[in-house]
C-alpha cells in the first residue's frame, strides 16, 4: 500500500497565512469593538490647534523662494465640491531656487480625519484631471530630523511630465494607506479624539525624474529644517 508524503511547504504556507487572517480578524474585531465603546468626542485639531498653513510654512528658506500660486490639482465643479468638503485649509506655492529650478509645493489639511473624509490621493486627482501614470514607487527620505515615508508618482498629460513626491499624516503620524492608517486612526479613537489629516505634496515640471526627485528631497530638507519642531512634528511626524 502506497503512502502519499505531505507537501510540507505548501502546508507551512497555508498555515502561516491561516494565522494572518486570523490575526486580522481580531484586529478588526477589536477595533470594532472599541469604536462602539468609545465614541471620539474631541477634536485634535481644537485640542492642538494647527494655524493657517500659509503662516507655517516660510515664503523663503535656504536657496528657496517662494510665490503664492494655484497649483491644487482639482478637477471638475463636483471634485471641488468635495475637496472643499473634505479640507478645512490649503496652502499652494512655487518656490525657485539660484538654479532656477521650480518646485510645487501644495499642502491639503482636513480637521476631520474619519472615514468619508479621508485626504484626497493624487492617484485619484490627477487621473480625473486627465493625466495619465507612467509609474510610481514607494520613497524612504532620510532627512536630519528622521525618515520620511513617501509615495512617488510620475504622471503625464501632452507635454506635462510632472513627477511627484507626496506622504499623507493623520494627527502626528504618517500614516499613508490601508491598514496603518486604519490602526492611526484607531489609536486616536480609542483616546477618544478624532484626529485631523493632511497630504503634503512636492512636484515638479520635468522630463528627467531621478533629477527631479534629488530636487524634491533637498527643497523638502530644506523646508524641514526651517520649520519650528511643533509645526515639523504636524507635517511630517517627526519632533527632533
Amino acid at each position: 500500500m502506497s503512502t502519499q508524503t505531505p507537501n510540507l511547504p505548501a502546508t507551512m504556507a497555508h498555515a502561516a497565512l491561516t494565522r494572518t487572517a486570523i490575526i486580522l480578524f481580531a484586529v478588526m474585531l477589536i477595533a470594532s469593538i472599541g469604536a462602539n465603546a468609545i465614541k471620539p468626542t474631541q477634536f485634535l485639531a481644537q485640542i492642538q490647534p494647527l494655524g493657517k498653513l500659509e503662516n507655517l510654512v516660510p515664503m523663503q528658506f535656504g536657496d528657496w523662494r517662494g510665490m503664492e500660486v494655484d497649483s491644487l490639482v482639482a478637477a471638475d465643479p463636483q471634485m471641488l465640491a468635495t475637496l472643499d468638503r473634505i479640507y478645512t485649509d490649503t496652502l499652494s506655492r512655487t518656490y525657485t531656487n539660484s538654479q532656477g529650478r521650480n518646485i510645487m509645493l501644495s499642502i491639503a489639511y482636513g480637521d476631520d480625519q474619519r472615514d468619508g473624509m479621508n485626504v484626497h490621493y493624487p492617484e485619484v486627482c490627477y487621473p480625473a484631471q486627465g493625466f495619465r501614470a507612467k509609474g510610481q514607487s514607494r520613497a524612504q527620505i532620510t532627512t536630519p530630523h528622521g525618515i520620511i515615508h513617501a509615495k512617488r508618482l510620475e504622471m503625464a498629460m501632452g507635454a506635462r511630465n510632472e513627477p511627484i513626491t507626496y506622504w499623507t499624516m493623520v494627527g502626528e503620524h504618517q500614516a499613508g494607506k490601508g491598514l496603518i492608517k486604519k490602526m492611526t486612526e484607531m489609536r486616536y479613537s480609542l483616546k477618544g479624539v478624532i484626529p485631523d489629516g493632511m497630504l503634503v505634496r512636492v512636484s515638479s515640471i520635468s522630463r528627467d525624474p531621478v533629477q527631479a526627485y534629488s530636487d524634491h528631497e533637498a527643497f523638502i530638507q530644506a523646508m524641514l529644517g526651517a520649520l519650528s519642531p511643533q509645526v515639523r512634528l504636524r507635517l511630517a511626524g517627526l519632533p527632533g
